[in-house]
């Protein structure tokens, strides 16, 4: 069973529960003025083994806001033996994120 649905304008999610799947996809930006919605998307999924996939196909900017909503939203992954994905990087997103290592984190 999949919902959908659009926090903001910039913040829409999609969540499969059979496959155990929230996505997150970000238009334009990840910044702090983001982190409630944000926060939101992920907040009171506690299945265990959910695979979070953060999309940036459509997004240009994040900083270091952003960056701690990612690190946040890993944490809640790992507190409910799930994952976190992020995909679909380019320029300054992707830039951000390989300086900093965050696939390594």
């Amino acid at each position: 069973m999949s919902s959908y649905f659009r926090l903001n304008m910039a913040v829409t999610v999609r969540v499969n529960s059979s496959q155990k799947l929230v996505e997150i996809l970000i238009r334009e930006r990840l910044d702090f003025s983001m982190y409630k919605e944000f926060r939101q998307a992920y907040r009171y999924v506690t299945d265990k083994r959910t695979r979070f996939v953060v999309d940036f196909k459509d997004a240009s900017f994040i900083d270091s806001a952003g960056i701690g909503m990612l690190l946040l939203l890993r944490q809640h992954a790992r507190s409910v033996d799930g994952s976190l994905q992020v995909v679909n990087t380019t320029g300054a997103v992707r830039r951000v994120l390989e300086m900093i290592h965050f696939s390594d984190m």
